[in-house]
């Protein structure tokens, strides 16, 4: 009996064992499922949009960020600005777009908002920079220039994505520092592709 109770025992905890090495490659398998469905079901959210909602879409994105560009970033939002920031570029409560890295070979779904339960999973979009659909040069359209002839510095856009590194459930930025200066990553948000090199790392 005491050794039928010990072989118990010992399969047991090779099962324990054999699971915890497991759940890293399984739970990173899943989460690429899962993030594959999410931009699969965005794509199609995208191509089921008419020319007029997707104009609309992209053109209150555009304002968001010029209205951010004029009265600069502030990252304490009040809950209209905050029901503002949340209703631009929803699609429908799921990703506003996704990001690729070919260097680390990712493909990774952005949401609104930085929560926990957002960056278990995907990247965030910190709330308060500007909306990931490129920079307007609405400064020099409308030929505002400071007295001193130069361009004002509030044109264009300063989006900022944040993702965990190290997470045992899915790679998601884990491999980050692979990257150097001069590769590209693109941000794909609604039809449109933006191509970024990357010019400055920093470790802070």
């Amino acid at each position: 009996m005491k050794k039928h109770l010990l072989n118990i025992f010992l399969v047991l905890i090779l099962l324990t064992g054999l699971s915890l090495l497991l759940y890293p490659t399984v739970s990173d398998y899943w989460n690429s499922f899962h993030q594959s469905r999410a931009i699969s079901s965005y794509n199609a959210a995208v191509s089921n949009m008419d020319t007029e909602q997707y104009q609309e879409v992209l053109s209150k994105a555009k304002s968001y960020n010029r209205a951010i560009a004029e009265n600069g970033m502030h990252w304490t939002m009040t809950e209209e600005e905050m029901q503002e920031y949340e209703e631009t570029l929803d699609l429908g409560g799921g990703p506003m777009g996704y990001i690729e890295i070919p260097r680390i070979r990712e493909k990774l779904s952005i949401y609104h908002g930085t929560s926990e339960s957002v960056l278990q999973t995907g990247i965030g979009h910190v709330e308060g920079s500007s909306l990931p659909v490129g920079a307007e040069s609405w400064t020099v359209k409308e030929g505002r220039y400071k007295s001193s002839g130069v361009r004002d510095m509030t044109d264009g856009s300063h989006c900022v994505l944040s993702g965990h590194r190290g997470l045992p459930s899915a790679r998601l930025f884990t491999d980050l520092d692979k990257l150097v200066v001069g590769d590209t990553f693109t941000l794909t948000i609604l039809n449109e592709t933006l191509t970024y090199e990357v010019d400055q790392i920093r470790i802070v």
